[in-house]
């Protein structure tokens, strides 16, 4: 019988609502109305797997797994995530990944020899967290680690769970449900209990075969497990998992069709009612980008168990995340599937939790088959309530009709294309204009190319003349020295971490000399710089150090303490940024024709420990502080060196007594000890800084020299004892100063005199 909805009238909609019976779709932008936010990088760490279960590996070795310790050989992607309380009441989320292994280079699943089934845990800040997993047969699955399928052993490609979807039951345990190969080299769907440990085939009844869809969309209605078998046509299986046996509802043969998904998340019922929702994503091919995946939200009614959508967004524009720009490198550009850097796949994979109270649902996404995340909305349970409002209040009689619904689920469909289409479009106008830009300013830009004076050494692409370039990096040689020391030491003490596991931060790439330098320091650097200029010396540095093209970031633009567009000012030398108000025009319209760049908070990037962070962006460091507070609070910045000049914060409409508060509290968060580095200049003169009050000469803070990477004593360090009055004096003479904050003051040997 059909259970009567308890959604009520919403009361605060606001965005306009309009079904259109002529037509026979839903009028407006989804995207208009949701707040997207990321969360944390959850791509498992193939270092650490493969370090931690060297012995189960090696056993395997024996017979099907000839390089099984070669990180390249490794791949993944987060598939299940959920949110749980432990006994003690602590929050708790646990991410599973499909993790595979290939014997020849592939980013594609299907080109696996063995599959497995990897969790972790994350604690409520997100960080990940060794944990113990007693299951009710009484045994302990250990997290981070493999869960214990049982799986075939026969000697064929493709081995181990695939396709796994994840749900919680009614016991409120996590069910796994995936593809694998049986003993008998048949393809079966199976169940596995994390909380208990059973596992189970599926059996199929009406001779309905288990093996034309891998993909299988869990939800569960009345403690009882359905899956959307598949969209076109729309079937759904209902399962007794105890009993395992699988029967297709007869109810669902004549409804909608949606030819374009290809799979989905599970899906969750929204509060009382006979409605479910989830995101599916679809694939569509358009011009150069043959394999074009993005999520849809989905609106599944389940009334009188006629099964039927009943709405399909148009797709969610997650493009705009800044930090998914630095993976649409990751598609191939010598692939037809390449579209001019457009993400290729982009996809939902499992719903981990939906906050009623602050309709905050968050999910995970997919790129490319290589980097996972979690990312959260805000405002899908409005227009989800509007919508089912709608339905059951004024337009029953016409959803009845199924053409009407079918033209409906067209019409997102048409917006699949229509999104893929015009996002390809619009990259290969940006692309190709990029390039001719390139490669005119390229012939202007790039003035010579040095061997850097630093130890390590690198080849530099110059803006200006060699000596002059070798001049900057010889004037900043205690600062590379400082940074050289903590990170030879920070790498000594992760040496388990792997090659460029380790990252850094250089805000205001400017040569992009600092980067080069982390990178020959084994870090995997990300470099946020806003001159084009800059963009084309980094970029042609990268081309002659080729062995740093995959540990070296580029973000073509700035930091800030949130997002916002930015007129470039240039003037005396120096880059200013001047901000522009809401309709993307700046302060003085006269300015209109200066370059505009986009600022993002480095929180929106930082979903790890960094070992250092680099900044240097011409009066917008208190900005950038306050911008990666949350990344220093939750995951640990271990060294900040930081430029700065307490006259120009001024231009970011940032007071002296803010500049210091912000200062003060970085300082507490990170637990950081504060040194001033001194010069033999005016800009920040020793013979000053020695006689204030309010610091202390350090003899013992180390470096590496430049010449021959050996240790010694750093020259002009002062130890900082609080910020106010050096600032203010800063201010008063017009200083501009590089401090040194150091969270881990062993590295750094520290006697204060």
């Amino acid at each position: 019988m059909h259970t009567q909805s308890s959604i009520k009238s919403p009361l605060n909609v606001n965005f306009k609502f309009e079904f259109l019976i002529g037509q026979g779709y839903w009028n407006f932008s989804l995207n208009s109305f949701l707040h997207l936010d990321l969360q944390v990088d959850i791509t498992p760490d193939m270092n650490y797997l493969i370090r931690n279960h060297k012995e189960y590996l090696e056993k395997l070795s024996n017979q099907q797994i000839p390089t099984y310790d070669q990180t390249e050989n490794w791949k993944s992607k987060t598939s299940v995530g959920i949110q749980i309380q432990t006994l003690t009441n602590k929050t708790l989320f646990l991410f599973i990944s499909q993790v595979w292994y290939t014997t020849h280079f592939c980013n594609q699943i299907c080109d696996s020899d063995r599959n497995f089934l990897y969790i972790e845990a994350f604690n409520s800040n997100y960080r990940r967290i060794s944990y113990d997993l007693n299951t009710k047969n009484g045994k302990i699955i250990q997290i981070p680690g493999l869960l214990p399928i049982q799986q075939s052993t026969i000697n064929t490609c493709c081995s181990g769970p695939r396709n796994v979807r994840g749900i919680m039951n009614e016991n409120n345990e996590l069910l796994l449900i995936f593809n694998m190969i049986d003993s008998d080299k048949q393809e079966k769907v199976w169940s596995y209990n994390v909380f208990t440990d059973e596992q189970t085939s599926l059996l199929m009844q009406h001779n309905f075969s288990e093996n034309t869809n891998d993909h299988w969309i869990p939800f569960i209605k009345n403690d009882k497990f359905h899956f959307i078998y598949s969209f076109k046509p729309l079937n759904v299986l209902r399962c007794s998992i105890d009993h395992s046996e699988c029967k297709l509802m007869s109810e669902t043969q004549v409804v909608n069709n949606f030819s374009c998904f290809a799979d989905g998340t599970q899906f969750i019922r929204y509060r009382n009612s006979d409605y479910f929702v989830g995101f599916a994503y679809t694939k569509v091919s358009c011009d150069e980008c043959q394999y074009f995946y993005r999520p849809h939200v989905v609106v599944l009614s389940t009334i009188s168990e006629r099964f039927r959508l009943v709405y399909v967004s148009e797709p969610m524009v997650l493009d705009d995340i800044p930090m998914f720009d630095s993976f649409s490198i990751l598609n191939d550009k010598n692939t037809s599937n390449f579209g001019y850097g457009t993400i290729s796949k982009l996809v939902s994979e499992s719903i981990t939790n939906w906050e009623w109270s602050n309709d905050k649902l968050s999910f995970t996404i997919s790129i490319n088959n290589q980097k996972s995340f979690l990312v959260s909305v805000v405002g899908i349970s409005e227009i989800v309530q509007s919508i089912i409002f709608a339905i059951e209040n004024k337009y029953s009689n016409i959803l009845l009709d199924r053409n009407l619904g079918i033209k409906m689920v067209s019409y997102s469909e048409k917006t699949a294309f229509d999104y893929c289409k015009s996002l390809t479009e619009k990259n290969k106008v940006k692309f190709k204009k990029d390039f001719i830009e390139e490669q005119n300013m390229k012939k202007n830009i790039i003035k010579d190319i040095i061997d850097s004076p630093t130890y390590p050494k690198f080849r530099v692409a110059s803006y200006t003349d060699a000596a002059t370039l070798k001049s900057y990096i010889q004037n900043d040689e205690v600062n590379f020295g400082i940074i050289g020391r903590y990170l030879t030491a920070y790498e000594s003490d992760n040496r388990h971490l792997g090659q460029g596991t380790s990252m850094m931060i250089d805000a205001g790439g400017n040569h992009g000399t600092y980067a080069l330098y982390g990178a020959a320091l084994n870090q995997s650097v990300h470099i946020f710089e806003v001159l084009p200029k800059y963009w084309i010396v980094i970029e042609e540095s990268l081309r002659i150090n080729a062995h740093f093209q995959k540990m070296i970031y580029l973000h073509k633009f700035g930091v800030s303490d949130q997002y916002g567009v930015w007129s470039v000012l240039p003037g005396d030398g120096l880059t200013r940024l001047d901000f522009m108000k809401s309709g993307g025009l700046p302060a003085n319209p006269s300015q209109n024709s200066l370059l505009k760049i986009a600022s993002h908070p480095l929180d929106s990037f930082i979903f790890q420990k960094v070992s250092v962070m680099k900044i240097d962006v011409e009066g917008f460091e208190i900005r950038a502080l306050k911008g990666a507070s949350r990344a220093i609070r939750l995951f640990g910045i271990g060294a900040i060196l930081i430029e700065i000049a307490s006259n120009r914060w001024a231009w970011n409409n940032i007071t002296i007594n803010e500049g210091i508060s912000v200062l003060e509290q970085v300082t507490s968060i990170g637990n950081y000890t504060s040194y001033i580095i001194a010069r033999k200049d005016t800009s920040c003169p020793e013979s000053k800084i020695s006689t204030l009050s309010n610091v202390k000469e350090v003899k013992n803070l180390l470096l590496i020299n430049m010449q021959n990477g050996t240790l010694e004593n750093a020259p002009q360090i002062y130890r900082l004892m609080n910020w106010e009055p050096i600032i203010t004096e800063m201010k008063t003479y017009d200083w501009s100063c590089n401090f040194w904050l150091e969270s881990d003051s062993k590295r750094g040997m520290l006697k204060v005199i």
